[in-house]
């Protein structure tokens, strides 16, 4: 019975020891992460920032010059479209012409 309190007392003060182990490593990592994020150059950042605004504008003029070729060529399909529909009534009055002229 001694012997289980004995270990049970030093197996708490092991926890005891690893806890305060794992919060030490943990603050340590958190300090280096935080250096590491310091040390970043910020001249890098910003024109990482103005690389990714010129991309932005690209993309928007883009989308910009797409939206017009649509509409443009919307308005071309309804033509298209128009000019079937008068060819077909046109072949049908030929046809109706040449089957009643038989």
């Amino acid at each position: 019975m001694v012997s289980l309190r004995t270990d049970l007392a030093l197996a708490r003060d092991e926890i005891t020891r690893l806890r305060a182990h794992n919060d030490k490593l943990r603050l340590n990592a958190q300090r280096l992460l935080g250096r590491q994020l310091d040390q970043i150059d910020q001249g890098e950042l910003l024109a990482r920032v103005d690389a990714l605004a010129a991309e932005n504008r690209r993309l928007t003029e883009k989308l910009r010059q797409s939206a017009q070729e649509k509409s443009v060529l919307a308005h071309r399909n309804i033509e298209l479209e128009e000019d079937i529909a008068a060819a077909r009534t046109a072949l049908r009055r030929m046809i109706k012409e040449q089957s009643s002229g038989v």
